[in-house]
């Protein structure tokens, strides 16, 4: 599960370019290591475009406060 890339492009920061060309104000997923994942990503980029990221609990939460 933690094992890093050594070829290629890292699939963070694809991910993290497709998120952003998209031009979404949040991400959900449902998965720790994808939410940390593309939160490295999105920290990782020098851009002024700001995204959230969030797990599908945190989005249940909001929805009933």
């Amino acid at each position: 599960m933690w094992m890093h890339e050594h070829l290629g492009e890292r699939i963070n920061n694809v991910r993290t370019r497709d998120v952003i060309e998209v031009g979404v104000d949040w991400v959900a997923t449902s998965c720790p290591y994808c939410l940390t994942m593309v939160e490295d990503g999105i920290r990782g980029r020098e851009t002024k475009e700001e995204v959230s990221v969030l797990d599908l609990a945190e989005i249940l939460y909001r929805s009933v406060q």
